[in-house]
């Protein structure tokens, strides 16, 4: 469903060519900001790429 909806996006992080950090952004209407916005929904970062930082620079990267 999200990967056919416009509103919405999956973002994947690879390292040596494996998923290490998968996350969902949609986009949805916020009352309490006026508008639309970015829904951070779902994080996965596997199991050995834990504590490395790269589930936080993904998530840096969708803040901008």
């Amino acid at each position: 469903m999200l990967l056919q909806s416009d509103q919405a996006q999956v973002f994947i992080v690879e390292t040596a060519g494996q998923a290490a950090v998968m996350a969902t952004l949609q986009i949805v209407v916020s009352t309490g900001e006026g508008g639309l916005v970015g829904w951070v929904k779902d994080v996965v970062v596997d199991q050995s790429h834990r504590g490395k930082g790269v589930g936080c620079m993904l998530l840096d990267h969708l803040q901008q």
